[in-house]
């Protein structure tokens, strides 16, 4: 089983919260709460994971760029562990 590790980015954006991921194109959601969008930013990357491995694409790993974190989610697909790190 391949692993790969996604770095989010959580900002507060006026009255809520954007999270991102840098090596996800175009990966950009908000909550009303830091968790909520913690749940979005989450449920993003499984999608688009799932749609780059549908359609051939190479995972990014952000394995070596992560120096802490202060959330992590675990998630398999199709044979790959993606850990979501937000930090």
């Amino acid at each position: 089983m391949s692993t790969f590790a996604i770095k989010v980015v959580i900002e507060k954006d006026g009255e809520g919260y954007h999270a991102y991921c840098p090596s996800l194109k175009g990966l950009h959601v908000g909550g009303q709460t830091k968790s909520e969008a913690i749940k979005n930013v989450n449920d993003a990357v499984v999608l688009y994971v799932e749609s780059m491995l549908k359609n051939g694409e190479d995972i990014p790993d952000d394995t070596p760029r992560l120096k802490r974190t202060t959330m992590e989610c675990d998630y398999t697909i199709d044979d790959h562990r993606v850990v979501v790190a937000c930090g």
